[in-house]
């Protein structure tokens, strides 16, 4: 399973990003949504807002936790605490893109 977060806001955004990111059905800043590592059109979606959005493979028993955030099909988190390392760059210096350790980000975010 891949979790999909959405760091960046509407602001100064495309129309295809924001397209793309309301059928991923990720319309709010910091809101997530799980897809399966299997379907390619959704990971392709994915891997085409990657500048906006952190992604990463995690495992049903952190699902599990999450569940007390999660309202339809979507999870609604915080913010993280101590803040974000930066929302503009990739992530070994930031945190857009695809993440070894996402649960690390998300784990700040209940």
């Amino acid at each position: 399973m891949i979790l999909v977060v959405r760091i960046a806001g509407k602001v100064a955004q495309k129309k295809r990003d924001i397209e793309t990111m309301n059928r991923l059905k990720i319309r709010k800043k910091f809101s997530a949504t799980v897809i399966d590592e299997k379907d390619k059109v959704r990971m392709g979606m994915v891997h085409s807002v990657k500048h906006c959005v952190a992604f990463g493979k995690v495992k049903e028993d952190f699902l599990k936790k999450m569940e007390k955030r999660k309202k339809g099909d979507v999870y609604f988190l915080h913010p993280p605490r101590g803040g974000l390392k930066s929302a503009k760059d990739p992530y070994p210096k930031g945190v857009l893109g695809e993440h070894k350790d996402i649960t690390n980000l998300v784990g700040r975010m209940l």
